[in-house]
């Protein structure tokens, strides 16, 4: 899982535990995926 050019992780699972771990980094991810969305749905 790599985001903004860094990875995180190697693997799902490895990804679901950095995520698990990471607050401020899951609620960052979360945001953008969400505005994406309502973005894509315009």
């Amino acid at each position: 899982l790599n985001y903004k050019g860094t990875q995180l992780a190697q693997g799902r699972d490895a990804a679901k535990e950095v995520l698990k771990n990471d607050r401020a980094l899951y609620e960052e991810i979360e945001s953008a995926v969400k505005a994406k969305l309502d973005e894509d749905k315009k």
